[in-house]
């Protein structure tokens, strides 16, 4: 495909990188800080906002790790017992199946896999991830995502990092009021700050994010609610 007049982007014989780098040039700044929030998603889970003066339509995304959340969709098996199977040709036919509905409902996304390590089994989002085995992750993780994103949508890797426990209430207030899963009194997701030194942390915590971008050149990393070690994770990097 040839570009349109006066979009070079839109030129597909140019490699994506450079495509991506002639789009961004042509951007406002307005038009940037517009694609770095959401949009209206409809029945989706997430847009970004279309940008018509340079041809870039909305992108929609849906959950999830356990099979699309949006209308009518297939349940898969809770990935916790995906990573038990030990069968990587599983994984990416699992990260496949999902693409596929991700993909046939109009997404160029998916909100998955979950690979936060499995810190402790009253985590609410456990059955989510793939266990506390870091190898076992990172190699589930990879062979999820090459699958997926070989059926032309992007995966996305999340939380980054150390989003490993839910809170809870110990009043029962949270409950009663129908709060969100995970927004207790106590060591919420959206608010706990995860303590980590930087051998656990790159020994235990990281290996499956870095297999994520090395290995299987996972489309988007989501970041997580909570700290890590104090305000940020500014000292660490893949």
């Amino acid at each position: 495909m040839r570009p349109a007049r006066g979009r070079p982007w839109c030129d597909s014989t140019l490699s994506v990188d450079k495509r991506a780098g002639l789009l961004v040039d042509a951007l406002t700044q307005d038009e940037k800080i517009s694609l770095i929030a959401g949009a209206a998603a409809g029945v989706h889970t997430g847009a970004t906002a279309a940008i018509a003066r340079v041809g870039l339509p909305e992108s929609f995304m849906t959950d999830g790790p356990v099979g699309i959340r949006q209308g009518s969709a297939t349940a898969m098996p809770t990935p916790m017992a995906l990573a038990a199977t030990f069968d990587a040709s599983l994984a990416a036919l699992y990260g496949a199946t999902i693409g596929q509905e991700a993909k046939a409902k109009g997404n160029l996304g998916v909100l998955a896999p979950t690979v936060n390590m499995m810190r402790t089994p009253m985590g609410g989002r456990t059955f989510e991830a793939f266990g506390e085995d870091p190898f076992l992750v990172a190699r589930t993780t990879a062979r999820w995502i090459e699958g997926a994103q070989a059926e032309g949508i992007y995966a996305t890797v999340k939380h980054f990092a150390a989003n490993n426990q839910e809170g809870y209430d110990p009043t029962g207030l949270a409950a009663s009021a129908a709060l969100p899963v995970g927004l207790g009194l106590v060591g919420q997701r959206y608010t706990e700050n995860s303590i980590v030194d930087d051998r656990t942390l790159r020994e235990i915590y990281l290996p499956q994010f870095e297999a994520a971008v090395k290995e299987a050149h996972v489309g988007a990393v989501m970041c997580s609610y909570n700290r890590v070690n104090g305000p940020g994770l500014a000292r660490t990097s893949l």
